[in-house]
């Protein structure tokens, strides 16, 4: 074999040889730690019922939240953490022991929140859309306040009248 031919045979198998050098010198890895914090069980406790007390036939009443007939939750959980507020709300109360509903209705800022228990100093917002808001980033505590207006007609039958207002809490991951 020829100069030559030696010289070509050792071209073509270091062509041939090369990208696989180069692809092993290409090659590294390194590593992630997975990690996730366990955040504490939300609570949410009914403080006070939303109370309209006496209605008289064919006038609306109205409590709003900051006022001591309003309705009021209390929450613990996670401190710093962000959760979302939803209501359900009813649209009629309830006669005990019959037929008859008196409506119901509630505002644009019939529900306020703060992570202190103060009301009047709270947030507004819309129970029938909700809130998002961050828990007390010292001591976890998220305090909700609920008013609405009663709405009795002209010939509302006498008795008492109830319904349910349900507050959910969910942490929202932020």
């Amino acid at each position: 074999m020829g100069t030559w031919s030696k010289n070509l045979l050792i071209t073509l198998i270091t062509l041939f040889l090369l990208p696989f050098a180069i692809q092993a010198q290409g090659v590294d890895d390194d590593d992630i730690d997975v990690l996730a914090r366990v955040l504490e069980t939300l609570t949410v406790t009914a403080v006070n019922d939303l109370d309209f007390g006496d209605v008289i036939q064919n006038q609306n009443k109205t409590v709003n939240p900051e006022d001591a007939e309003a309705g009021s939750f209390f929450i613990n959980g996670e401190p710093g953490s962000e959760v979302e507020l939803s209501f359900a709300l009813p649209s009629v109360l309830d006669l005990d022991g019959g037929p008859e509903t008196m409506d119901i209705t509630f505002s644009s800022t019939s529900a306020r929140h703060n992570t202190v228990d103060d009301a009047s100093a709270g947030s507004a917002f819309d129970p029938s859309v909700g809130a998002t808001t961050p828990i007390n980033a010292t001591n976890g505590e998220l305090y909700v306040y609920i008013g609405a207006t009663a709405e009795p007609t002209p010939t509302q039958a006498p008795g008492n009248y109830e319904a349910t207002i349900t507050l959910t809490v969910e942490y929202t991951g932020n």
